[in-house]
């Protein structure tokens, strides 16, 4: 890039980027977020969200987790939880599951502005099932969120959110620990 006047820094990888993006040109968009990585520049969420997103319009959500798994934790969680409710409100619900599961994986405390975004997209899709799968297992004892597991806490940072199951027999209450 500094060959063609252009300073090599997150600005103006993450404009290259989001313009091969724009045009399909998702393998060059990748060659130059994986040389931005590799140069130890961290892309902004704009970047990372647009290159994950436009592999995930492909159905190619493996190549988006993958370029998402470079990140270091918090980068990815944030992108992976906007990315998410990016999906939701297009009613890529099962996608969005993937992902929410995989952020569920790598950090028991959800967003509760994702979680909300994630079941209302299921409620709104008829996907009753996905909100009941992801209800078991987090009452089943999947990583601190259970109520079992939880830290009391007191005060005006307590923010548990309650979810109900919408198993058909069992109606079950659990709390997550929401940042």
């Amino acid at each position: 890039m500094s060959e063609h006047g252009c300073a090599s820094d997150s600005i103006a990888y993450g404009a290259l980027i989001s313009g091969l993006c724009k045009e399909s040109k998702l393998d060059v968009a990748r060659s130059f977020y994986d040389a931005m990585l590799d140069k130890g520049l961290a892309p902004c969420e704009v970047t990372r969200l647009t290159i994950a997103y436009e592999y995930c319009k492909k159905d190619e959500s493996s190549t988006a987790i993958v370029l998402l798994d470079r990140l270091d934790k918090k980068l990815w969680i944030r992108t992976v939880n906007t990315l998410i409710r990016k999906l939701c409100s297009e009613r890529k619900v099962d996608l969005a599951a993937s992902f929410f599961h995989k952020l569920y994986d790598k950090d028991q405390n959800v967003d509760r502005v994702t979680l909300a975004g994630f079941m209302t997209a299921c409620y709104d899709s008829n996907k009753y099932a996905l909100v009941s799968d992801l209800s078991e297992r987090i009452s089943k004892g999947i990583g601190p969120a259970t109520e079992e597991m939880a830290p009391e806490r007191n005060g005006k940072d307590d923010r548990v959110a309650d979810v109900a199951s919408e198993a058909p027999k069992k109606q079950k209450t659990v709390k997550i620990h929401i940042k």
